[in-house]
């Protein structure tokens, strides 16, 4: 399902077209003069002042009709700081800063580690903070908005925060790195973090000064901790009355506060979907985190949970009406009556939440995610499947043109059925597998799973997409057969 922004203006796809930068300043690293690491909190550390061979450019790019240079510091602009961190403000912002003109859709970048240096790539996954100085010079006439983004360096993936400007003068921001979410319609891992951007939705002037990476408390400070997600579902003051299921060697956390759910049952059926899942992507890592099922006393309590958690992420989710829901690669469900049966919404959003993490790709509500988790939600029911058939070849109205459903588009529930019965074609016939491979690796590069671009389709299996609809329609016809056969051998 897609958690919507609390806004209204659209996000542009970036990182295309990179342009060169108008200045020639140089920027400053400090590493060097940094202890070793086990010893050092802060993970990285750029404030402008050392003077760097090829200057900005070496690590810092840009995109769209965007001004940077390095201009020294207006000492009158640190009087402007409140007296509380006026002398914090004179030690941190000093020397030079770095001066972004901006347009709308518009992005600064440094990378945070060169090319032939990945080793050295700053511990993402373990920093709780990130923490800079700020000055919009152009607050005075209007609030300046944008998104602080850190971008994976081999795809089209990225973590925002949304970020408002609305006073002039120096202030210092501080972000929890787990109050970051996915944007591009990716599931991104901090691990592989190439760039921290400030990308732009309104016109704006501003100047950046000592911006500082700090590691948390924990490895993974980064992602949000089982904890905390407990404490946003059931309360933290609840904390001492959640019930906790997990396995060894299994990815998979029950979280509840139903003493009567059986949670062996419940990992039981997880596991079963698990290796449904290996089976049919046998190359997909395995989950590096692990994968929560949150399973609430009432459906209110359930749907009331979304609206809030969203708050987390700046954003704005309404109750959902399904059974179940599933975002930022989080399950969430409500106990059946008894609550002791296990309920296929668990296997279907704890589908999504899996998936999420190793195919890499958010769940968007679109023909792909819908159609897998129905895939293995029906093995875990063992549904007889006939009548979806007979329903998809006889009533056309049961039925949309996959032109419609593999756009990649959210789609309704309605719709589901035939998304299943399609990713079923996609992964069950030998002819069709091969341009799948080459279809999906195409979306978790680029978090679009739209199949209906003809040159892509021609390219992936041969033929353009009104084509593979009659193919499609001959497999149904076929796998009808097959399950009548089948039925009969019983």
């Amino acid at each position: 399902m897609r958690l919507r922004r609390s806004h209204t203006r659209p996000l542009s796809m970036i990182l295309v077209g990179w342009v060169l930068i108008h200045a020639m300043g140089t920027l400053s690293t400090s590493r060097a003069q940094e202890p070793p690491a086990k010893q050092r909190r802060v993970e990285f550390l750029e404030d402008f002042d050392v003077r760097v061979e090829g200057g900005l450019r070496r690590f810092w790019t840009a995109a769209g009709s965007i001004q940077l240079a390095l201009e020294p510091v207006e000492v009158e602009s640190l009087e402007q700081v409140a007296p509380e961190t006026r002398d914090q403000a004179r030690t941190a912002v000093a020397g030079r800063a770095l001066r972004i003109v901006a347009r709308p859709g518009t992005v600064a970048a440094r990378r945070l580690v060169e090319a032939d240096q990945v080793k050295e790539r700053p511990a993402l996954a373990d920093c709780g903070l990130l923490r800079f100085w700020v000055r919009p010079r152009s607050a005075d006439q209007e609030p300046v908005v944008l998104e602080v983004r850190f971008y994976e360096g081999g795809r089209r993936a990225w973590w925002w925060r949304k970020l408002t400007l609305d006073r002039p003068g120096w202030q210092q921001v501080e972000l929890k790195l787990n109050d970051f979410r996915d944007g591009g319609g990716l599931a991104p891992e901090w691990e592989q973090v190439e760039l921290l951007g400030f990308w732009f939705r309104t016109p704006g002037e501003i100047e950046l000064d000592h911006i500082e990476l700090i590691r948390g408390d924990r490895p993974g400070a980064a992602y949000l901790d089982l904890e905390e997600l407990a404490g946003w579902a059931f309360g933290p003051e609840n904390l001492n009355r959640i019930h906790r299921h997990q396995r060894a060697g299994s990815p998979f956390v029950v979280l509840t506060d139903v003493a009567a759910v059986d949670g062996p049952k419940v990992l039981d059926a997880l596991e079963a979907m698990r290796r449904a899942v290996k089976r049919d992507f046998p190359g997909l890592p395995d989950p590096s985190r692990p994968v929560p099922l949150l399973i609430f006393r009432s459906p209110e309590e359930y749907r009331a949970f979304w609206p809030r958690f969203a708050g987390k992420y700046l954003g704005i989710i309404d109750p959902p009406q399904a059974q179940g829901f599933s975002a930022l690669g989080v399950a969430t469900a409500s106990v059946d009556t008894p609550p002791d049966r296990v309920r296929a919404t668990y296997v279907h959003e704890t589908n999504h939440a899996l998936l999420h993490q190793c195919l890499g790709i958010a769940n968007q509500g679109e023909w792909l995610m819908e159609g897998l988790a129905v895939r293995y939600q029906l093995e875990f029911t063992r549904e007889d499947i006939r009548r979806r058939v007979d329903q998809m070849l006889n009533d056309r109205n049961r039925r949309v043109p996959l032109a419609t459903l593999l756009n990649g588009k959210p789609i309704g529930i309605p719709n589901y059925p035939q998304a299943k019965l399609v990713v079923d074609w996609l992964l069950d016939d030998p002819a069709m597998k091969p341009g799948f491979a080459k279809a999906l690796a195409h979306f978790r590069n680029t978090g679009s799973t739209d199949m209906t671009d003809p040159e892509r389709c021609r390219e992936w299996f041969g033929k353009e997409i009104d084509q593979l609809e009659r193919d499609w329609l001959t497999w149904l016809q076929t796998k009808r057969v097959e399950l009548e056969r089948e039925q009969r051998g019983r």
